[in-house]
């Protein structure tokens, strides 16, 4: 049953057709990190919209993949699983179940963009939002532009600097979620960091960064030693799904890096991987094998060494995402390395050859290229000073 706010005019639903996509994923897991599951309080202030009678969200797809995103945040994962795909219900009143957003209270007034009601409902979120830690505002857009002045139509998909302001000035940490608009990010996201830095005098803005939008920060003198730690943490966790960088006046913006979540997924994708080599018997055949580098001779694997299970090792930088939503990635190598000898009985060496494959990951089974041959190793039996005089 869709929730639905009374107005004069009647009931008006919310516009709930983007909840559990891809970017609420983000955006609940962020703010379950920044209020710590139980420490800090905070007040939800949807600044919701009639519904547009815009088709629906479409950015579910990951809700099918749990291999690659429940890592990020299980519990939350599951919750919108069951949301979406499991009840088919798309609401936001969703969001208000301690499973997802626990110690919140949510201000669901819709808002217009009537200038005097738009008072009004500022004044009943103050009442909410007492005794709370954090205040995040979920506007449509972000915050305000010279083309919408308050009052004027459309003006309700902003937040506007005098409201922010008067958030921070009571006391509380200010979150704000912004729509990238068409221009370059990396300066966006300064420019907007520095604005808010002048207006609220806080000491350091936060922002976090997805592939759509970005979050940003204004932290109270209270909570900035919690947000900086719980910043640290996202970064941690989200890797490059959510950039984190700090602002701090005068100063160039420092970039906070971990991927400890991404690397337990790129482990997963390698045993997947490897469990498909086997499945499919693509196991590196001996023709691969060069003839011995020392005498000519025909080479054979060794026993116990020249495994058709293929050893996996990723090379260089482990992952460049392909799409942002499936967290489809592409490694730069996937290498083999088997042992062989040679079967001259006068010779015996012993080399170990690297097999690489690139392989992209884009959906249930791996894309591999063709393997080439690299000698990494030779070890002679009859002294290795023999090699090294031959190749002299």
């Amino acid at each position: 049953m869709a929730l639905g706010i009374k107005s004069r005019k009647g009931t008006r639903p919310m516009k709930n057709q983007y909840f559990g996509d891809i970017n609420d994923f983000r955006k609940y897991a962020l703010l379950r990190i920044l209020i710590g599951m139980d420490n800090l309080r905070i007040a939800v202030c949807w600044m919701l919209t009639a519904d547009d009678g815009g088709p629906d969200g479409e950015k579910i797809k990951y809700l099918y993949h749990p291999d690659r995103w429940m890592l990020f945040d299980q519990g939350l994962y599951e919750e919108l699983r069951e949301a979406v795909i499991v009840d088919k219900e798309r609401n936001v009143a969703r969001a208000e179940s301690p499973g997802i957003l626990p110690c919140a209270k949510f201000h669901k007034e819709i808002l217009s963009d009537d200038f005097e009601r738009r008072r009004g409902y500022f004044e009943i979120l103050w009442e909410t939002a007492e005794a709370c830690d954090l205040v995040f505002f979920d506007p449509d857009n972000g915050m305000e532009i010279k083309s919408k002045p308050k009052g004027r139509k459309g003006s309700s998909k902003y937040l506007y600097w005098d409201e922010l302001v008067e958030a921070y000035s009571r006391g509380y940490s200010v979150l704000v979620y912004q729509h990238f608009p068409r221009v370059d990010r990396e300066h966006f996201i300064t420019d907007l960091a520095e604005e808010m830095e002048a207006k609220t005098g806080a000491e350091k803005i936060y922002t976090f960064a997805t592939p759509d939008v970005v979050f940003l920060l204004s932290p109270s003198k209270k909570d900035t030693d919690a947000f900086e730690e719980r910043s640290s943490r996202i970064a941690e966790v989200w890797g490059d799904q959510i950039g984190v960088q700090r602002h701090d006046a005068g100063l160039p913006p420092q970039d906070y890096t971990g991927n400890e979540i991404q690397k337990d997924a790129i482990e997963f994708g390698k045993d997947e991987l490897k469990r498909w080599a086997e499945e499919e018997q693509m196991s590196v055949e001996y023709t691969l094998a060069p003839s011995c580098p020392v005498c000519g001779g025909e080479m054979s694997s060794m026993p116990g060494l020249g495994s058709r299970t293929p050893e996996i090792h990723l090379e260089g930088d482990p992952v460049s995402k392909i799409d942002p939503e499936m967290g489809d990635y592409s490694t730069d190598c996937v290498v083999w390395e088997l042992a062989f000898m040679c079967m001259e009985e006068s010779c015996a060496a012993e080399i170990t050859i690297s097999h690489t494959m690139q392989v992209q990951y884009p959906g249930d089974r791996p894309l591999l290229s063709s393997p080439t041959a690299e000698i990494l190793d030779v070890d002679l039996k009859r002294g290795k000073s023999e090699l090294q005089n031959g190749n002299n």
